[in-house]
Formats: structure tokens, sequence, C-alpha cells
């Protein structure tokens, strides 16, 4: 499939596809920094204290991406077109469908009390995946911005406290 998308979308959808995808690991990244206790269930130990660190890079990879798009093209609209129209389909068709798999052959979507934390899973998540998606059409828009920094620090300065020492930095 990426093969096809590569051979024959244009140069400027090509360059505005990582910095589309990236929009979707930050995003859940910023979520699960925001909402450390929430997803870690105030556990530590050194899996978390990874994901804790590409939390942090996924934040770093989404402004990156972007300014390498913005240095060719300016359209912050091509980049809602392929968040609305290609990432987030295919993400959702893929992720969800495979979640939906397991759940069947564990037998637990047919429960009908899991029926509503599932759909409140569900959009939950697009929630989460979908914030921020219109900021791009925005010429001055840049992801790094003020609230960004703040949580980065914040989760940096966390992550180099923990119980296993020092993390080296992240730029």
């Amino acid at each position: 499939f990426m093969k096809l998308v590569l051979a024959y979308g244009s140069r400027a959808f090509v360059i505005a596809l990582p910095a589309a995808f990236e929009h979707f690991t930050a995003a859940i990244s910023r979520d699960y920094l925001s909402h450390h206790q929430l997803w870690t269930g105030g556990k530590s130990n050194q899996a978390i204290e990874f994901v804790n660190w590409h939390s942090l890079e996924e934040i770093e990879h989404q402004a990156v991406c972007l300014d390498v798009y913005k240095t060719r093209h300016t359209s912050g609209w091509r980049m809602v077109w392929v968040l609305l129209f290609f990432w987030m389909p295919l993400t959702l068709i893929s992720t969800y469908g495979i979640q939906l798999y397991f759940l069947h052959k564990d037998r637990v979507i047919y429960r009908p009390k899991n029926w509503l934390p599932y759909l409140k899973f569900l959009g939950g998540s697009i929630k989460v995946l979908s914030k921020g998606i219109f900021a791009y059409r925005k010429k001055q828009f840049r992801p790094w911005q003020a609230s960004d920094q703040k949580l980065y620090e914040a989760s940096l300065e966390r992550l180099m406290q923990t119980e296993s020492g020092p993390v080296p930095k992240t730029y």
C-alpha cells in the first residue's frame, strides 16, 4: 500500500505523511505524559521509564517533521487533509481492527458488560488522536508550544528522578 502511495502521491503529499503520522504519536505521548498516573497505575519500572522517555522523543519528532515539511510546503490544509482522510482512517481501521480481533478471540466483546467501557475507550482515543488537527491550517502553527515545553520539562524532570538514576537527555 505504501509503495503505491509513494509511487503515485505528489511530493508534497509524500513529505506530509511522516509529519502527519507524528501528530498521532505525539498526541498519544502528550496524553500519556499529562495523565501519567492513569496510564501507569502509579507504578514505575524500567519499561515504564522507557515509555516515559519515548513519549518525550515523540513530541520532539512531531516538531522536527513539521519543520521539515514547512521548509518546502506552506499549506497547512494539506496536513489537515492527510490527517483526516489518510492517517486517521488507516490508523483507526488497522488499530481497532486488530483490537477487535483480539477481543473476539478472547470472547470479551461478546459480554454486554464490556460494550459501554469499550465504546468509551473508542471515543476517548479518537478524541486524543484528533485533538489539534485543525491547528495545522494556521500558517504560524508550530506544535512545540509553551504548553508542550512545560509538559516536556516536567516529564523530563520526573524521568531524571526515577529509581534507576539519570537518563541521558534527549535533544
